[in-house]
């Protein structure tokens, strides 16, 4: 069966690449172009480092006039926000017209039950596997399924997933999902996640792997509570870390968990700790982004003020704050902490330069539903590899269609 899904898999690149010539023409893109710090206000700086969210599929006028206001970085879709194409479609354009920056608009696209798009409309992505799943299959499988979601993404003007999981599986009694991670091994962690980033990658979707630095054997789910990773730096180094490091090269993102790691970080979540954020960017040699997880988690929420938590990630070293409390709050906040000398500027602008670095890899792209509509993009995400589906039925599109 592995040997019958590398040769599918290697027909589907033919196919793709043959109606990529055909459609090719239809696709608008605006050359990259570099971005300045310099001619921004403070504001702007500050919404570059929101990644925000909006749980609801009818889009106000407040939330566009706060949209245009603050000029977030990124906004994070859920599944409140995927169910009418047309609002969709919309959302997607006025987000990009937001600013003259490109804006991150990301997704959880794991596979298994943790894909939040699924279909919109009359339109039905590919269904992913878990990356449980393909830990049990081969890398190629795993290249090609992450090359997939970042089409399908990319069709609909997303262009960073928080994917893969890089937690490793645990035989601890705890509340780990074993759905949600390639394998127990660590060095198949880090080899098939390589695969799965490298096939993201190929789309101009930005992959962000995540939990730094590994949760596996955290004692609690940090949306509900505190949660220890009660492991020495040697233990970590030796297991937990090393799908860090193994693709630390390949990577723009990795998010870090609110776990407490005392090690590392003492008595504080590694979100707030400037010792444990310096300590793994050390070790894995990485100069990309840090994101934090949701800001409103109660590992946080039940123990910080929304101003200790800015402040405190800000000063950490946290590049991108992750679903954040409301912009024209969040924003607030961290201007007065700036203006009463609690965080310093510079630490901001380090944070922007890093956040416009990656941007400048990305072509901004006009996604419209003209484009959308293409029978290649319909072909594409028509097409699927799971073995309950009916294989001719991918391929059976008259292209003049």
């Amino acid at each position: 069966m592995k040997n019958f899904r590398v040769v599918l898999g290697l027909c589907f690149v033919c196919v793709v690449a043959v109606c990529s010539c055909l459609v090719g023409t239809n696709k608008t893109t605006v050359t990259q172009k570099k971005y300045s710090i310099d001619d921004m206000s403070l504001d702007e700086k500050i919404g570059q480092m929101l990644f925000v969210e909006y749980r609801s599929g009818i889009y106000t006028s407040d939330l566009y006039d706060a949209i245009y206001k603050y000029k977030p970085g990124g906004f994070i879709l859920y599944s409140e926000n995927l169910w009418n194409k047309n609002d969709y479609f919309e959302l997607i354009r006025k987000l990009n017209k937001s600013s003259d920056i490109p804006i991150f608009i990301g997704i959880d696209q794991e596979g298994g039950y943790m894909q939040r798009l699924k279909s919109l409309g009359d339109v039905r992505l590919t269904k992913l596997k878990s990356l449980e799943d393909l830990g049990n299959d081969d890398l190629l499988y795993t290249y090609l399924s992450g090359k997939v979601n970042g089409e399908e993404l990319a069709t609909f003007g997303i262009n960073v997933n928080f994917s893969p999981v890089l937690d490793i599986s645990t035989t601890s009694d705890n509340e780990f999902d074993f759905s949600r991670s390639f394998s127990i091994s660590e060095d198949e962690v880090a080899e098939y996640g390589k695969n799965y980033i490298l096939g993201l990658n190929n789309h101009s979707v930005v992959s962000c792997a995540k939990h730094l630095p590994g949760i596996g054997d955290g004692t609690e789910n940090t949306h509900y509570g505190s949660s220890y990773i009660l492991k020495t730096k040697k233990e970590l180094e030796e297991r937990e870390l090393v799908p860090f490091k193994e693709n630390s090269k390949y990577l723009d993102m990795m998010m870090i968990s609110h776990d407490i790691i005392p090690s590392i970080t003492g008595n504080v979540p590694l979100t707030l700790s400037k010792d444990g954020i310096d300590y793994l960017k050390d070790y894995l040699d990485y100069d990309g982004l840090i994101v934090s997880d949701g800001l409103r988690m109660k590992a946080l929420t039940n123990y910080y003020s929304t101003e200790e938590l800015l402040v405190g990630a800000i000063n950490a070293g946290v590049d991108v704050l992750l679903a954040p409390e409301k912009m024209s709050i969040t924003v607030g906040i961290i201007k007065r902490a700036v203006i009463d000398g609690k965080i310093n500027e510079e630490r901001i602008n380090e944070s922007v330069k890093k956040i416009l670095r990656v941007k400048e890899k990305l072509n901004k792209r006009e996604y419209i539903m003209s484009d959308f509509l293409l029978t290649y993009h319909k072909l594409l995400l028509r097409r699927s590899f799971g073995d309950d589906n009916d294989l001719v039925d991918n391929y059976i599109f008259n292209l003049d269609d």
